[in-house]
């Protein structure tokens, strides 16, 4: 019951109602990828979009859709074996910015981190 209230109000967890039902009247399914992202298009080919397996994360395309989902051309990815690839030997990531996993440089040290100090102007 819970996750169907999510899907009516939560939309930056997931896909909203709304979401699915425009992809159930304008989208033609195209096909999915490796992660179980689906991919659809619309009838006219003017949008592309995906509906995440799991979470809402760009980073979760696989890299053989990621060039037609930005419109690079018409021919879709038949073969998936190159995202199979990418994804086993390490290319592909998810994206960790806001993490702790999150890269940082060699010389990076959280003492060089301080807490942020707002500029109050004098009256």
């Amino acid at each position: 019951m819970r996750a169907f209230f999510d899907s009516l109000f939560i939309w930056w967890r997931g896909h909203s109602i709304g979401t699915y039902i425009f992809t159930w009247r304008n989208g033609i399914y195209v096909g999915s990828d490796n992660l179980g992202n689906r991919y659809f298009k619309s009838k006219k080919d003017e949008r592309r979009w995906v509906l995440y397996h799991k979470e809402c994360d760009a980073s979760s395309i696989s890299p053989s859709w990621h060039g037609w989902i930005h419109g690079k051309g018409k021919k879709l990815p038949i073969s998936e074996n190159d995202s199979v690839v990418a994804s086993s030997n390490g290319f592909f990531y998810k994206n960790m910015t806001g993490t702790i996993d999150a890269y940082h440089p060699k010389r990076y040290t959280s003492e060089e981190i301080v807490e942020y100090v707002p500029w109050k102007p004098k009256n």
